[in-house]
């Protein structure tokens, strides 16, 4: 009884939305690590056990934590597939199976209900971002898939599925993403997905671009600093694999005065572990003169 009505405490709060820029919390030390996921599959039981075991893996911790679910690459089977214009995402497993963007919602909606029940707590807030990435983008199936007619369909998903969450949303917040790399797709390819998305946001639901910064012909830094944090809904939780990802950050930063959420490694694959990775993030923030009030969230894919 006493988390239902801290809930609906909540919930009010939750409804009290803002599309300007929020203020970078001051978070000065390593935060505690949030995992984030590569998604094999779109079963429900699978999404469901995976945030129970994130709940618990929060415990009795208070804060705000940032997990990804990435459910792999951009792609649109048209009248083949049913709803949200036929466009969905080949996962990660062997053969890349496509599934829709129901399923991906399905899932997702299937990791709140395991997370809600796994954290026995109320005062930590975890930010769900539905992931995708800009390799190869539409590549199967080009006369019916297109970046731009992803991100208007991939608005609409988060819009039905936010408006489906009820009493979760207190706690959860459901946000979307894209691994945006330029070694993976131009600039050209990839910033019509980001604009249909900012223009199909009724949730004013953050878009997070969760890639890297390496230069490219196909990429100038403006275009990195604008799917990063230029266009309206977008912010950036950096990759800082190394010291050579997190300088191109910094340079962008310098440039166009970019703000970052935090950063993203891949520890157990390769480079640095969360916690040597926002040290040194947040050290080459201040060492170059461009510090942030706070580096929010640290996690792990």
């Amino acid at each position: 009884m006493v988390r239902l009505f801290m809930v609906l405490a909540l919930v009010v709060t939750a409804l009290v939305v803002s599309n300007t820029r929020h203020a970078q919390a001051a978070q000065t030390t390593a935060p505690f690590t949030f995992p984030a996921h590569y998604m094999y599959s779109v079963d429900r039981t699978s999404a469901y056990n995976l945030g129970y075991n994130d709940g618990r893996r929060v415990g009795s911790r208070c804060g705000d934590f940032m997990t990804i679910l990435d459910f792999g690459q951009v792609e649109g089977h048209g009248s083949a597939s049913p709803g949200y214009g036929g466009y969905g995402q080949n996962t990660f497993a062997n053969g890349a199976p496509f599934v829709s963007l129901g399923q991906v919602a399905n899932a997702s909606y299937a990791y709140q209900q395991g997370y809600w029940a796994g954290t026995p707590t109320v005062c930590a807030t975890l930010k769900v971002v539905i992931g995708t990435n800009n390799k190869a983008q539409c590549v199967y199936h080009t006369n019916v898939c297109s970046p731009s007619g992803f991100g208007t369909n991939y608005g609409s998903m988060l819009n039905d599925l936010v408006n489906r969450s009820g009493s979760y949303s207190s706690q959860i917040y459901l946000w979307v993403g894209d691994d945006i790399e330029t070694g993976y797709d131009s600039a050209a390819r990839t910033r019509p997905l980001v604009d249909s998305f900012n223009a199909n946001d009724p949730h004013y639901s953050e878009f997070i671009d969760y890639g890297d910064a390496a230069s490219s012909s196909q990429w100038s830094d403006a275009d990195i600093a604008y799917v990063a944090y230029g266009a309206r809904f977008d912010y950036t939780l950096a990759q800082a694999f190394n010291d050579g990802q997190i300088s191109r950050w910094i340079s962008i930063r310098k440039q166009y005065g970019v703000a970052y959420e935090g950063i993203l490694t891949e520890y157990g694959f390769y480079g640095f572990d969360p916690t040597t990775g926002w040290n040194h993030f947040w050290n080459a923030l201040n060492n170059n003169g461009v510090p942030q009030s706070g580096l929010q969230y640290a996690s792990n894919i």
